[in-house]
C-alpha cells in the first residue's frame, strides 16, 4: 500500500516540507520528494469541504479562459491537427470548451467532478475507443491526489496533453510565501516541478516542452521547443487569433441543440 508520504510522481518516500494551515481550520504537513522536488500534502481528506465552498471570489475565471484558449489555438495551429477532435479534461464548467468551439475547434468536455453549464451535449469520456488529437487540462494538475492514474487516463486516449500548472519556483517556495499553495480554499494539493513533470512525461513515452512557468506539453510527437515556448506566450497568441480565424462552431451547436430539444 502506498505511504501517504510517498512521492506522487518517484514513488520514494518523501522529506517533511513544512506545516501550513488549510481552509484556516486544519494544520496539514506538506512533504517534498528528495529526487525531483515535487510538494504535496497527505491524503487531502479536506477535499470535499474544499470544493464546496462559494468560489465567487474567483474573479479571474473568464480572463484565464481566454488566455488558455487563446495559448491552445496557437498550439493546435503549429502542432496539431486543426480539424480533429479534442477533449478538456477536468473542464470545470465547460467556458474553455465554448471558446475552443466558438473559434472552430471541435472540442468535448470531461469532467466527473463538475457541473457542464457552458458545453452542455458534449461531454465525452476517457474510457472509450475515442482518441483525440490532443487533450487540454489547464489549471488541473495541482488538483490532482494522483497525478500517475490521472495522467494515464489521458494518454489512453491521447498522445499529446497541452496543460498548464505554475512550476514551484527555485527560491521563496515556503508555504507562507507562494501563492500558489492557495491554503485558504485548499483545492490545491501537488505542486511540480520542471524535473518532476519530465519524469511523470517519460513514465508514458512521452517527453515535456514547456516555457518553464506555467504552460506545458507532454507529447509523443516531435516538436521545435522554442517554437512551443514561443507560441504560450499570451502576447503571442494574442496575435495568432486575431491573424487566424476558423468557421465557428457555435451555430452547428444552437442548431444541435435546438434538435435535441425537439424544436
Amino acid at each position: 500500500m502506498r505511504s501517504i508520504t510517498q512521492c506522487n510522481i518517484c514513488g520514494i518516500e518523501s522529506d517533511p516540507f513544512g506545516e501550513a494551515r488549510v481552509l484556516r481550520k486544519y494544520d496539514v504537513l506538506f512533504f517534498k520528494c528528495p529526487r525531483c522536488s515535487y510538494i504535496h500534502t497527505p491524503e487531502p481528506f479536506w477535499l470535499e469541504e474544499a470544493y464546496a465552498l462559494d468560489q465567487s471570489t474567483d474573479v479571474g475565471m473568464v480572463m484565464r479562459n481566454v488566455v488558455s484558449a487563446r495559448i491552445a489555438k496557437a498550439v493546435i495551429g503549429a502542432f496539431f491537427d486543426g480539424s480533429g477532435k479534442f477533449l478538456d479534461f477536468g473542464g470545470g464548467p465547460g467556458l474553455f470548451v465554448r471558446l475552443m468551439r466558438d473559434n472552430g475547434f471541435d472540442f468535448y468536455w470531461y469532467d466527473p467532478s463538475s457541473e457542464n453549464l457552458f458545453a452542455r451535449g458534449l461531454a465525452a469520456g476517457t474510457n472509450s475507443v475515442a482518441k483525440y488529437e490532443a487533450i487540454t487540462a489547464f489549471e488541473v494538475f495541482e488538483h490532482f491526489t494522483a497525478p500517475m492514474t490521472s495522467v494515464a487516463e489521458m494518454f489512453n486516449v491521447s498522445e499529446s496533453i497541452l496543460f498548464s500548472t505554475a512550476i514551484v519556483p527555485a527560491i521563496d517556495c515556503d508555504l507562507d510565501r507562494w501563492w500558489y499553495y492557495a491554503l485558504d480554499q485548499g483545492q490545491h494539493v501537488s505542486f511540480y516541478t520542471v524535473e518532476s513533470l519530465r519524469i511523470l512525461a517519460r513514465t508514458f513515452g512521452a517527453k515535456l516542452y514547456t516555457d518553464g512557468n506555467s504552460f506545458h506539453l507532454m507529447t509523443k510527437r516531435k516538436i521545435i521547443p522554442w517554437v512551443f515556448s514561443l507560441l504560450s506566450k499570451p502576447r503571442l497568441a494574442t496575435l495568432v487569433d486575431i491573424a487566424w480565424r476558423r468557421r465557428s462552431l457555435t451555430m452547428d451547436d444552437y442548431a444541435r441543440a435546438l434538435g435535441d430539444l425537439g424544436r
